[in-house]
């Protein structure tokens, strides 16, 4: 089980040590289970940079840039294997919230993402994750599980193509479950975002809508091409159908987890989104 963490954020020294902590937590988790990490290093090149970074990170936290603290945690969850975990009880801890706004004040919000850009990306099919959200509802926050075109020119770039720009085609968005804690407790908001033609062009309404759910419990959240439509299905059950804008998404997409406070308002606690696991399923004629 993957469990994505924020945690009340302080902009003093105690922050950069809680920080500091978080990471030594990771890597023994990934230090546990040598045969896994052994089997990722061989698959993933930059792997040794990362030991590098992490080790300088451990051994002096004020060295920490916080410019590069989201990418590097997002290649250390992968080796750490919580997106497609083998055994369901290694859950993993991100204390995103302690990794932000140390002192840089052009940071004012706080996230946690794990992706699967380069690593896991597949054409249409479907793609299911099984989580839940306890203690939600609050103001600012704001967890989701959604899916973007392979061809996205953001962070990391590691293949020539990635040069598209949001939500042109190739680096198109389709959102499974957003939950917005300013909006009330069990609810969340599902549906594609609609391409407006040009960067930054994207129609975040028209296409999605509202509905309600026990997010404290497990469910599974889907969205599935079925011909030219788009079917969003929690537990199997459809909840809404984007019709006739599956083919506007014919690249290979990446999935995505992430875990953001975006206003202003307090924040106290843990807040928490728990995945037990991610699938991507497609039919095979026989």
């Amino acid at each position: 089980m993957l469990a994505i963490f924020l945690e009340g954020v302080s902009q003093d020294r105690e922050a950069k040590a809680s920080a500091h902590l978080a990471l030594v937590q990771m890597l023994a988790e990934m230090k546990e289970d040598a045969a896994d990490v052994a089997e990722i290093r061989e698959e993933q090149l930059e792997r040794s940079r990362q030991d590098v970074t992490l080790d300088q990170w451990l051994a002096d936290p004020e060295s920490m840039p916080l410019d590069s603290v989201a990418e590097t945690l997002d290649l250390v969850m992968f080796s750490n294997r919580t997106l497609y975990p083998r055994r369901s009880a290694w859950t993993t801890m991100l204390a995103a919230g302690q990794l932000a706004e140390l002192d840089s004040p052009g940071t004012p919000y706080v996230a946690g993402r794990i992706i699967s850009k380069n690593r896991q990306e597949f054409i249409q099919g479907k793609w299911t994750a099984r989580l839940r959200v306890p203690n939600n509802g609050e103001a600012s926050m704001f967890p989701a599980w959604w899916l973007l075109g392979a061809q996205n020119n953001e962070p990391p770039v590691d293949e020539a193509d990635e040069t598209v720009c949001w939500p042109i085609t190739g680096s198109g968005e389709i959102d499974i479950f957003e939950h917005h804690g300013d909006h009330g407790p069990d609810q969340f908001t599902t549906g594609a975002i609609r391409n407006e033609g040009h960067c930054g062009g994207g129609d975040w309404r028209s296409l999605r809508v509202d509905r309600p759910v026990t997010l404290g419990e497990f469910h599974e959240y889907s969205v599935e091409w079925q011909g030219a439509d788009l079917v969003y299905r929690v537990d199997g059950e459809e909840v809404h159908r984007n019709v006739g804008h599956g083919d506007n998404y014919p690249e290979p997409m990446f999935a995505i987890l992430n875990f953001a406070k975006i206003t202003d308002s307090p924040m106290e606690g843990e807040w928490v989104m728990e995945v037990d696991w991610v699938r991507h399923e497609f039919w095979q004629e026989q």
